[in-house]
């Protein structure tokens, strides 16, 4: 026991959204359990005419457009507002977490958060609704949680209501492939010819706008497609007090001393958020709102971005 609460002592993030990016849909969305989405009642119309169609469609073809109903109905219900693109933002760090959807399981999975630098030495722990689920270096993690998907969590500078704010963008699937091609240069996995020039994410500003559908076997997809652009100086200082913020956030998390359970955080993962480390396993029916909020997050994710494939190196 202690005069003081560690609890109140854990770092909060400082970012104002969590991002991630839907191939199935194409569009740039953040969960917020407080709004709908903007274009419920044009859902909801797809959906009408959609199940009016059902009555005329062949046999064949119903499962198909059911599937579609219900993944619009998913879309409705949830809480991920979609973000107008093109997205322009301003990349102040980058760091790693683990998370994705166990879909015969149904339970989504999260991690804390370790240094981009440190991938091959830092620990995982990776935990879900269940508890822990995982814990060690990523070689000896990958593969064996189904839908367990390496994400990078990309912390912006981002500008809404007028005012500049810290958000992060969660890269994985086809949006990390993107984001490696426009960062790293894109190589023609054939010719093994490097199809565009690397870029620097620290310099400048990056616009993120809807790329053009691919598709890969049955599936289609919309990746996401990046852009430089150079900011003024005033804005590029207005970035350097953000990093300075989200540094001492970081220098915080790291610092803080996690109890002996092997219980991550969930603050990679959504605004909504944040669990410290307990001696005893949470039990389902005491887990929080905020886990709760992270499942869901993890499910709609996983659902949305049907490129499930992990590094692509």
């Amino acid at each position: 026991m202690s005069r003081i609460d560690p609890e109140q002592n854990r770092p909060i993030n400082p970012a104002r959204h969590f991002f991630e990016w839907s191939g199935k849909d194409g569009e740039l969305t953040y969960y917020d359990k407080e709004k709908t989405r903007p274009d419920v009642a044009e859902i909801e119309a797809q959906i009408a005419n959609l199940t009016a169609s059902l009555a005329t469609t062949p046999d064949v073809a119903k499962k198909a457009v059911n599937d579609i109903i219900n993944d619009l109905k998913k879309k409705k219900d949830s809480h991920n507002i979609p973000v107008k693109t093109p997205f322009t933002f301003i990349v102040l760090d980058r760091m790693i977490t683990l998370g994705g959807y166990n879909k015969s399981e149904s339970i989504g999975y999260y991690s804390n958060e370790i240094k981009k630098d440190e991938l091959k030495t830092a620990i995982f722990k990776v935990r879900s609704k269940n508890g822990a689920e995982a814990e060690g270096l990523y070689e000896n993690i990958k593969g064996k949680l189904s839908g367990l998907k390496y994400t990078e969590v990309v912390y912006i500078a981002f500008v809404e209501e007028k005012e500049f704010h810290i958000g992060a963008i969660r890269m994985s699937g086809s949006s990390l492939t993107a984001w490696f091609n426009y960062v790293n240069g894109e190589v023609d996995p054939k010719t093994k010819k490097r199809i565009s020039s690397p870029n620097d994410p620290y310099k400048g500003a990056v616009v993120l706008s809807k790329g053009e559908e691919l598709i890969n076997g049955e599936t289609r997809y919309y990746p996401p497609m990046f852009i430089q652009k150079e900011i003024k100086p005033e804005t590029e200082q207005k970035a350097i007090d953000l990093t300075i913020t989200l540094s001492e956030y970081h220098k915080a998390y790291f610092a803080y001393q996690w109890k002996d359970s092997t219980v991550g955080t969930e603050e990679t993962a959504a605004p909504e958020t944040s669990v410290a480390e307990t001696i005893e396993e949470p039990k389902a029916e005491t887990r929080s709102a905020k886990e709760i909020a992270m499942e869901k997050q993890a499910a709609v994710s996983s659902e949305a971005d049907p490129f499930d494939d992990d590094l692509p190196f």
